[in-house]
């Protein structure tokens, strides 16, 4: 992932939470990821809001990443209920302020109530997988660039901010969603770029809490262990796809180098900022 020369003087992140989204349609994942420099080129994108869904994640996250630096920090076998109510005080500023730029609400979580109960419910589920966590890095940020082999340029900067990298040199990656995710490029990404930046990635998967109804139990997180040679050559060729596609539409202008798919079921108003505009008549 070196090279002696970059392409241009302004290159593209392209970051590997994207990375499914990309492989799902490149035109709705460019929207979001390159919103600036599209509407730059003259199209017009539509402000659309986060899910709730997302909101809850990222509180989730915050949650979690407080628990594993103090088992980190301390090495106990168990937490202290002030451990674990201060952990979920961050979650809940983190998850306020979310609601407070506004959020697209669903049948799941409808209210604020709802949303402050899932979060609850993820926290208290994930802590037994927790303990038996051993994590030497925690919520950091690696880079690497991309260089493309038929010119030997750089023509972006791939970037990932993973959860949980154990000392075993296993890599966890948190999730919360409706439906059980499928991460393998972001994964792929991760690795790639984590080993390029010197960091030892061996293994990888991801810990999934499935935000359901209030009125059933929370399910017991579900865990699930990739191939993570085959999620490394699906993120390579999806972020080098990423990559070309954006050096060309730089030089072209042309919204049609990231091809759309109609067919996607996040081909909405709702998800997509691209939708029924002219940079996309899909819809």
């Amino acid at each position: 992932m070196q090279s002696q020369s970059s392409g241009g003087s302004s290159l593209p992140n392209i970051r590997a939470s994207m990375l499914p989204g990309f492989l799902d349609c490149s035109r709705r994942a460019a929207a979001q990821q390159w919103r600036e420099q599209i509407q730059s080129k003259g199209y017009t994108l539509r402000k659309t809001n986060s899910s709730v869904g997302a909101a809850i994640g990222t509180a989730f996250h915050r949650s979690v990443a407080e628990l594993l630096r103090r088992k980190q920090e301390t090495e106990r076998a168990g937490f202290k209920y002030q451990d674990v109510t201060e952990a979920r005080d961050l979650g809940m500023e983190s998850l306020i302020e979310s609601l407070k730029h506004g959020v697209e609400w669903d049948a799941t979580s409808k209210t604020v109530k709802d949303a402050e109960q899932h979060l609850d419910r993820f926290l208290l589920a994930s802590v037994p997988h927790i303990l038996g966590c051993t994590p030497e890095h925690v919520e950091i940020k690696v880079t690497a660039p991309l260089v493309d082999p038929l010119t030997g340029e750089v023509i972006a900067e791939l970037s990932g901010h993973f959860d949980d990298l154990e000392i075993t040199e296993f890599l966890w990656d948190w999730k919360t969603a409706s439906r059980e995710p499928s991460p393998q490029a972001q994964i792929g990404l991760y690795s790639l770029v984590g080993n390029a930046c010197g960091l030892k990635i061996r293994g990888g998967g991801f810990l999934w809490l499935k935000r359901g109804s209030l009125n059933k139990p929370q399910e017991n997180p579900i865990t699930k262990i990739f191939d993570l040679i085959e999620c490394e050559r699906l993120a390579y060729r999806a972020a080098l796809a990423a990559g070309r596609q954006y050096q060309e539409f730089e030089i072209t202008g042309d919204i049609h180098v990231f091809p759309a798919n109609p067919v996607s079921q996040m081909c909405s108003a709702l998800y997509c900022s691209a939708h029924s505009t002219d940079a996309c008549s899909f819809g």
